[in-house]
């Protein structure tokens, strides 16, 4: 199917953000729906990425399994979404949602509000939207955050691909660099012995995430056939050779297919692996890499691993194999040491020869001409320290000094061209003697495109970090004023409270509870906010765990007499001491409380103290309805509430666990439960033991704390 330039365009744009083909990373996306759902405070929260097809697909959810999403849901009656902002007070009575699951459900969603989501370009990305099981009207001012927050969206997708291109381009220059130096050993090799073929496999096979490879040499039979016979031969550790010397390899076998005109046309070849010798032992991938030089066309190297090559792979290798094809070219006897002329000259990468101090230019390949920005009758008249910038000078001077008589570390400097343009340019070298004197092979790599790439994925992360300050910022500011407007209905409702007779005061009592209980969450949202905004870990200290299990056993006895649950304290007199915040403990202590407390009807609560080898153990167990085995692996996740818990005053927004793993992690402990449904749960923090302070007592007072007794 042909497409319009427009559909190209957009298809293409698309593509670079990685939205058709891979999912953008799950806890980018997620992250900010979270965040949606908990700042508008609904049942639902969802965010979907347009597919090549034109359609949109769930790509993160909150409050919802988009795995139970029907194969045919249509949350919006186009199957693209909404092209404008959509809000809808009560979407069960609007006929575009008939197809929406989240309508059917035994708790339905009424509010519907979502808005489309575009690139810098204008191309339709996706949509973010939030339902609700309460019917509602969402003013300007809220659709105008739903759309503030979905501009989040796209600088998450091109960070993602940022990093793609980045790990692909450091994958692909890393490749080319290794077989760079594997050529330039292999070089060495054959000028230790002009014969030293197996070592030369052997410098370049790795390189080349290779099992094995073989050195053919052309021969011809006595019938005038053309055959090839195994020279030499390399594999790794464990590995069966592909081939033996001697072994001959018949032109004429119908196991090679087109192979032979491709050898002979000069043209690498690769294919999954069949013919002789080709099936035996480990190959899977073979390629047949040509060697010429000038017009010989002595053999070619076979090699095998457990992936295909591409066209690029196979252009480097024949590069990186010219060593071998030289010494093949050469008559018998005369050794090889640097690369031959004919070869540097065609190669894609710059390559030098130099000798003395200051880098005397004795030969540069076309592509290093280009780069210095010479012309071929100029070179033997320049020097390579002559072309580096004033600050690296001494550092390449270095550099050559080592050379001819060493292999250096490689090393980076700006070189600068005729013109005054300068770029970024990793050299590495090789001594060698050229016309019998102490020179060096220098293979020059441009990096200055990978640097730009790496300093603009800096900046886009210096970006995201501050879209983050920037959303922090907000939800603070937005915090301020809905807990000004909070703190004055919770003093009237105080107020209305004690008045009002007894026909009136349960709906100032639903007042109260529902305002303190929006409090909470405001409160748990904010600090889940600092710590997702990175903040430092706190700074720790001895507290005496015995004296905080007190404290808090204080403060929520009175609430178990109240219910007639017993509340125990054991261990506390103990002068165990923990390295710990103290007012994070504080924290995880009283969420782990209170929520035993929620859930516990009869029975209690026992707190209890205890020290082992490097570590102390607090423990938090109640008799309460406990927590269905399915839900465990979810329980300190943010907002995820088991179903059946309770529904109206009692509920909570999910995030105390969840913060008080986080907080216990920050302190380098780690909380566990064990739970049975029906008989109740045991919450245990870890903490790493730590000294009693200099000042502090050597025991506790003794008490145990019991509220009540247990009831039947």
């Amino acid at each position: 199917m042909t497409l319009a330039p427009e559909d190209q365009q957009r298809l293409d744009a698309l593509k670079r953000f990685f939205v058709l083909d891979d999912a953008p990373s799950e806890d980018e996306l997620e992250r900010i729906v979270r965040f949606t759902g908990q700042f508008f405070n609904v049942t639902y929260s969802f965010l979907t990425l347009r597919r090549e097809d034109g359609q949109e697909k769930v790509a993160a959810a909150f409050g919802f399994d988009v795995d139970t999403l029907p194969d045919d849901a249509v949350l919006f009656r186009r199957e693209d979404g909404p092209s404008i902002p959509v809000a809808v007070a009560d979407a069960s009575l609007d006929s575009r949602f008939e197809k929406n699951p989240l309508i059917h459900e035994e708790n339905p969603a009424r509010l519907y509000a979502g808005v489309p989501l575009r690139s810098a370009q204008g191309f339709r990305l996706g949509t973010l939207a939030i339902m609700d099981t309460t019917a509602q009207e969402l003013n300007g001012a809220g659709m105008a955050m739903l759309a503030n927050i979905g501009a989040l969206v796209e600088p998450v997708l091109q960070l993602v691909q940022a990093r793609r291109e980045q790990e692909a381009s450091a994958s692909s220059l890393g490749h080319c660099h290794a077989l760079s130096t594997a050529a330039l050993a292999a070089s060495d090799a054959l000028t230790a012995g002009a014969n030293n073929f197996s070592d030369a496999l052997g410098h370049i096979g790795p390189a080349a995430s290779c099992t094995r490879a073989a050195l053919f040499v052309h021969t011809t039979g006595a019938d005038g056939r053309l055959a090839a016979t195994c020279d030499a031969a390399w594999q790794a550790t464990g590995a069966e050779p592909i081939a033996r010397p001697g072994d001959a390899l018949d032109f004429d076998s119908e196991g090679l297919g087109s192979w032979p005109q491709a050898l002979m046309a000069r043209t690498p070849v690769s294919e999954e692996a069949t013919g002789p010798f080709l099936t035996a032992g480990q190959a899977q991938f073979v390629a047949a890499i040509p060697l010429a030089v000038e017009d010989a066309h002595p053999g070619f190297v076979l090699l095998d691993r457990g992936s295909p090559w591409g066209d690029a792979e196979l252009t480097a290798l024949q590069l990186a194999f010219a060593p071998l094809a030289a010494s093949l070219g050469k008559p018998d006897g005369e050794s090889q040491g640097e690369l031959p002329a004919e070869i540097i000259e065609a190669g894609p990468i710059p390559i030098t020869i130099v000798d003395g101090l200051e880098g005397n230019l004795l030969l540069a390949n076309e592509a290093a001409r280009e780069m210095l920005g010479f012309s071929a009758g100029a070179v033997e008249r320049r020097t390579l320290l002559a072309c580096a910038s004033e600050a690296g000078r001494d550092q390449l001077a270095s550099f050559l000094a080592q050379a001819p008589h060493a292999k250096p570390a490689p090393t980076e400097v700006y070189l600068q061209n005729n013109a005054g343009d300068e770029r970024l340019v990793r050299i590495t070298a090789s001594p060698i003697a050229y016309e019998e004197r102490a020179a060096a092979q220098l293979a020059l790599v441009d990096i200055s495109a990978e640097r730009q790439r790496e300093a603009t994925l800096v900046a886009e992360r210096d970006q995201a970090k501050q879209t983050t300050r920037a959303k922090s910022a907000l939800l603070a500011r937005m915090s301020h004023e809905i807990r000004t407007a909070l703190t004055s209905i919770l003093g009237y409702a105080e107020f209305l409270v004690d008045e009002l007779d007894d026909d009136q005061l349960e709906m100032a009592q639903t007042i109260l509870g529902s305002s303190e209980r929006l409090i909470q969450t405001l409160n748990s949202v904010m600090d889940m906010e600092r710590l997702e905004s990175g903040g430092d870990a706190p700074p720790l200290e001895p507290v005496s765990i015995g004296e905080l299990v007190l404290d808090t056993a204080r403060v929520f006895e009175g609430q178990a007499a109240k219910r007639e649950l017993a509340f125990v304290c054991e261990g506390a007199e103990q002068p165990i001491f923990a390295w710990a915040d103290k007012g994070g403990l504080t924290r995880v202590l009283d969420n782990l409380v209170s929520n035993a407390l929620k859930f516990t009807e009869k029975g209690g609560i026992r707190l209890r103290v205890s020290a082992e080898n490097e570590w102390v153990c607090l423990d938090v167990q109640d008799t309460g309805s406990g927590i269905d085995e399915d839900f465990l692996p979810h329980l300190f996740d943010e907002f995820k509430r088991e179903n059946g818990e309770p529904s109206h005053a009692d509920a909570g927004s999910g995030l105390r666990l969840a913060l008080a793993e986080r907080i216990v992690d920050l302190m380098g402990g780690r909380i566990t439960v064990t739970s049975r449904k029906g008989q109740g749960s045991v919450f245990r923090v870890f903490l790493r033991a730590a000294p009693p302070p200099v000042s502090a007592p050597v025991g506790g007072d003794g008490i145990a704390v019991q509220s009540a007794q247990t009831t039947s």
